[in-house]
């Protein structure tokens, strides 16, 4: 009998021990998950905070004085996202003097169950070429008492910010001014230009500093958005009033006092004249790519926003000549073209070519609002000084 009792006491204590672990395990179990599942929470956190980050720095690539984004939702999931923009000299929450010239994006990313995960990044924005009223890749020439300087195109005031100007060139002369010419900012050879590189004479003028890039400046050849060369052409003479809607078209010619008026859009053109008084005119946001030559008279492209954002010409590779006197607002990006602007011709906005020649007084004025508009599907380059992540 007592050793029936003392069997039973054992499978008793046996049993409590079994209990005992299965508890340690059941709980351990719950730690494991709990703990795996905070890993998840954090994981979808860190990676809504990354991608906000990438975001901010597309933004910024478009307009370096992008305010930041509001906290909302990230894509159709349950996670939010965040960011907050400190400028040059602020304070971090996280405690860091944003440097002289430098950006602080903060992105935060936060889970369905509220965890925060965020991504810091000291970035320099605006390094690409719409930091400058004109870039070329090859050479810049201003003659015959030519400018370039910085206005508002509604008012005409002159701004302060300076009319920057630069090329990749190397050897001299990458950049020349002559005759009376002048730049109200800083001129900038290629990276490792040769001494002499830049020549002012003849009474020219450089308000800024003269040096040479640190890099040398991506200019992403224009890509057309269809062929227009085998398209049929438009051409109006004899006074004449046409409507265009978006499309794609071949050679366009407007002569003889005649009228192209433009409906907001993307346009494809094989060549583009416009002469002899004739003229085209835009309403909305336009954008017009011409595959070869561009022959106009500075007069005959009307804008009537003032606003060089709302028209800009994308030129693949012909020859870009705009002719005497008169006033036009766009944007004209060219990096694969020589363009000329001759007699007078009076352009605001920002301007970039393979060659670039400006004689017989005329002025590029820069509108620092058109920073990071030109370049198709980007603009400015975004430099990440340094990236960490809470």
């Amino acid at each position: 009998m007592r050793k029936r009792g003392v069997a039973l006491v054992t499978v008793l204590m046996v049993i409590g021990i079994l209990a005992t672990i299965t508890a340690a395990v059941i709980t351990m179990g719950t730690g494991t998950l709990k703990t795996s599942f905070q890993n998840l929470q954090s994981e979808k956190a860190l990676y809504a905070a990354d991608a906000a980050g990438k975001l901010a720095l597309v933004e910024l690539a478009n307009s370096a004085s992008w305010p930041g984004l509001p906290l909302q939702n990230f894509g159709s999931g349950p996670e939010q996202i965040q960011v907050d923009i400190f400028a040059s000299g602020s304070t971090t929450p996280h405690g860091l003097t944003v440097p002289t010239g430098q950006t602080y994006v903060l992105a935060t990313g936060i889970s369905e169950r509220g965890l925060r995960r965020q991504v810091g990044m000291t970035v320099t924005p605006g390094a690409g070429s719409l930091d400058f009223a004109v870039v070329a890749d090859q050479s810049i020439t201003l003659d015959g008492g030519s400018h370039i300087d910085s206005r508002d195109p509604v008012t005409d005031a002159v701004l302060p910010d300076p009319s920057n100007i630069a090329t990749n060139a190397i050897t001299p002369p990458a950049i020349a001014l002559s005759g009376g010419s002048s730049i109200a900012g800083n001129a900038n050879a290629g990276k490792d230009a040769a001494p002499g590189a830049i020549q002012v004479t003849g009474g020219s003028s450089i308000s800024g500093t003269q040096g040479n890039l640190t890099a040398p400046i991506p200019l992403d050849p224009v890509v057309l958005p269809s062929d227009p060369s085998l398209s049929p052409p438009t051409s109006l003479s004899g006074g004449v009033t046409q409507n265009l809607t978006p499309g794609t078209f071949g050679n366009v010619t407007v002569d003889g006092g005649s009228r192209l008026i433009l409906a907001p859009g993307v346009y494809v053109f094989n060549e583009l004249t416009l002469t002899g008084g004739g003229q085209m005119e835009i309403s909305g946001g336009t954008e017009i790519y011409v595959k070869g030559d561009v022959n106009i008279l500075v007069s005959s492209v009307i804008n009537p926003s003032k606003n060089p954002s709302d028209l800009k010409f994308y030129v693949e590779t012909g020859d870009v000549t705009v002719q005497a006197g008169g006033t036009a607002y766009y944007i004209l990006y060219a990096p694969d073209s020589p363009v000329n602007l001759d007699g007078g011709a009076d352009i605001y906005g920002t301007v970039v070519g393979d060659q670039l020649s400006l004689t017989g007084g005329s002025y590029v004025h820069f509108d620092p609002s058109t920073s990071g508009a030109a370049i198709p599907g980007g603009a400015t380059t975004v430099l990440v000084e340094s990236y960490q992540r809470f």
